[in-house]
């Protein structure tokens, strides 16, 4: 009679090959203690060195007596709802062809049936993780099979999932005639998850099919994405990126808005389809740092603008403002739009001398945009400013027929470049009455593209520059009749005046700040911060200038002389003003500043002085003297 020591290296070996089929790491699994202080692989270095190649074929069993309970083998080989060996006296008192039928029943009828789902242990997912996301996996224990079709199975969370302090998973495998069915939940959780079998062949690594679940524990929205199950344990993630990542997933958001169409400026479904897009930015940011083909030119170039893109629709998302260079696009969609956005008036504001000024092309892209402008001109009032930038300046023969063509439709004006452009922001843009939109080029910055605009201080701004600049504009009839009169500059004083300046000044009431604008036709107007109006000219003599203006509704004069020199009619300069005092006939003198810009109250006082000082109000006795004086003289 075999000694137990033998007799047990012996019912080892039967486990090992008939139930484990000679895995080493199916085995392993088979006795070992989840949560002990052995890890995986020192177990199996052991059972690999002491048990399945024992010295002698010889085996100590004591170890295995006080542990057996605790073995996956004894409460997972099952047959017909019974353990085979539930106690360790069974599994040691029992001769070794009695054991070895067992194991071999129970092969045929679990294992052999089961035999191909039971080779893949391991299922990968690709899993967010505070809006970041990595691939992780579900590891998969069988336990005892149901019939020749479904096996018990129990799975631990993924790391992914740790944080959530969720409890096991348990579920079933079902392997049909071709196809794979796994299904496991907790009180928390569900996945379900299936696989083609028909796929199978000796090169297949891996299947991939498709899971459901939930993809937040909290918010309970149910997902769809890619999964991947493998023999083995896949050691580089990346070469799994492919398949699992941040486009290969479905989010069921649509129960927490209407499933109507879209309204306007609802952006909940469009955020969607940003989403998505946001989730390709990430897969292609991601393969781009990679080496190989995503990191060639042609590739590389296309990734390029693909990221572009992606910032756009992350601002549309935000309601932030947006870049776009194409004139082209701008003006096709505005056209487009009318059915939708249902607009009654467009306001036009643009060069003319730029390469992109569409109205001088003869693409047929270009002459479909005119075609469709001038169409749309039948139902919508449209006004264009066009800014030239020099009063000289040729206009092509086909600018010159468009305009012809539309100017009984469209209301057309011209505006000079020098004459505005130091006094807004923007002298190429586009807005309608709708107030939902600016698109604009602006002055004085690197980014020659047009920003597109959705703040209600933007929009406040860019009506109070069209209405500005529309002020110091010509109609189409009084540019073309009076352009030489344009171009005329009677004083190259005048040329360093024209635009806007801001007087600064004491009154008898009150300190004052007025707009004055000087035109290149030599006129000037004064609007004071209560909004009157004064007009007038410029006089000119050798050293000294002299604007002189009357008040629209009083008649009554004001004057301000000023210097000559060039280095003095810079950004500001001093200049001395009369005129009548506040609801009286007596005049006042008084030194103001002229400047290009506001200066602050307290910085123009320093610069001034005390009122008393640049300021003298005409003495009420000086005229009573002289009219007793002339009284005096003449009359007695």
């Amino acid at each position: 009679m075999k000694n137990r020591e033998r007799l047990f290296y012996e019912k080892i070996k039967c486990i090992y090959k008939f139930i484990a089929q000679e895995k080493i790491d199916e085995f392993v699994r088979l006795f070992y203690i989840k949560g002990g202080k052995t890890s995986f692989e020192n177990r199996k270095t052991y059972l690999y060195r002491n048990w399945l190649n024992a010295k002698g074929g010889v085996i100590k069993s004591k170890m295995f007596k006080s542990e057996y309970e605790k073995y996956p083998f004894r409460y997972e080989i099952v047959l017909d709802g019974q353990m085979l060996f539930e106690s360790v006296e069974d599994f040691l008192e029992a001769d070794i062809e009695t054991f070895c039928n067992k194991i071999k029943k129970y092969a045929s009828v679990v294992i052999q049936s089961n035999d191909t789902i039971r080779k893949y242990r391991y299922l990968y997912v690709f899993n967010f993780i505070k809006k970041s996301g990595k691939i992780d996996y579900y590891e998969i224990n069988y336990l005892k099979s149901i019939n020749k079709t479904i096996t018990k199975i129990a799975i631990k969370p993924p790391k992914a999932k740790e944080f959530l302090n969720i409890k096991d998973y348990t579920g079933e495998a079902q392997e049909h005639i071709n196809r794979f069915v796994f299904t496991f939940q907790n009180e928390n959780d569900y996945i379900s998850v299936i696989f083609n079998t028909d796929l199978i062949n000796s090169r297949s690594k891996y299947l991939v099919g498709v899971g459901v679940g939930i993809a937040d524990i909290n918010q309970k929205i149910p997902i769809a994405k890619k999964v991947v199950l493998t023999e083995e344990r896949v050691e580089d993630l990346d070469e799994l990126y492919y398949i699992l990542n941040e486009t290969e997933i479905i989010l069921a958001k649509e129960n927490s808005y209407k499933l109507e169409k879209w309204e306007r400026d609802n952006l909940s479904h469009f955020r969607k389809y940003i989403e998505k897009i946001s989730r390709i930015n990430q897969l292609f940011q991601n393969l781009s740092k990679k080496d190989g083909f995503y990191q060639s030119f042609y590739i590389g170039l296309a990734l390029k603008e693909f990221f572009s893109i992606n910032r756009i629709f992350q601002k549309v998302e935000n309601g932030h403002s947006f870049y776009i260079k194409s004139r082209e696009k701008i003006l096709d969609i505005l056209i487009k739009s009318f059915l939708y956005e249902k607009y009654n008036h467009i306001y036009i504001v643009m060069p003319t001398y730029q390469e992109d000024n569409i109205f001088n092309q003869l693409s047929s892209k270009a002459l479909l945009i005119k075609e469709r402008l001038k169409e749309l001109s039948l139902r919508v009032k449209i006004e264009v400013i066009f800014i030239v930038e020099s009063c000289k300046e040729e206009f092509s023969y086909e600018f010159r027929e468009f305009l012809l063509d539309i100017k009984d439709n469209i209301s057309i004006s011209f505006a000079l470049k020098s004459d505005i452009e130091k006094e807004v922001n923007s002298i190429d843009f586009i807005f309608t009455n709708k107030r939902n939109f600016v698109v604009s080029r602006p002055l004085r910055v690197s980014n020659f593209a047009f920003h597109v605009l959705r703040h209600e201080i933007n929009l406040l701004e860019y009506e109070a520059i069209y209405r500005k600049i529309l002020n110091r504009s010509l109609s189409y009839d009084e540019f073309f009749e009076n352009r030489d009169r344009l171009c005329r500059v009677s004083n190259p004083i005048l040329e360093k005046l024209i635009g806007k300046w801001y007087l600064h000044l004491y009154g008898t009431q009150k300190f004052w700040i007025d707009e004055v604008v000087i035109g290149r036709d030599n006129s000037v107007v004064l609007t004071t911060e209560n909004g009157e109006v004064e007009k007038g000219e410029i006089i000119y003599k050798s050293n000294q200038s002299i604007i002189l203006l009357e008040d629209i509704k009083t008649k009554r004069l004001l004057s301000m002389i000023f210097e000559n020199q060039d280095y003095i009619l810079n950004r500001a300069f001093l200049i001395k003003v009369i005129g009548k005092m506040f609801k009286s006939n007596l005049d006042v003198f008084t030194i103001g500043i002229m400047s290009r810009h506001i200066i602050g109250f307290e910085k123009t006082q320093e610069i001034l002085g005390d009122v008393d000082d640049v300021r003298l109000i005409e003495p009420e006795a000086i005229q009573n003297r002289l009219s007793r004086y002339l009284t005096e003289k003449f009359y007695y």
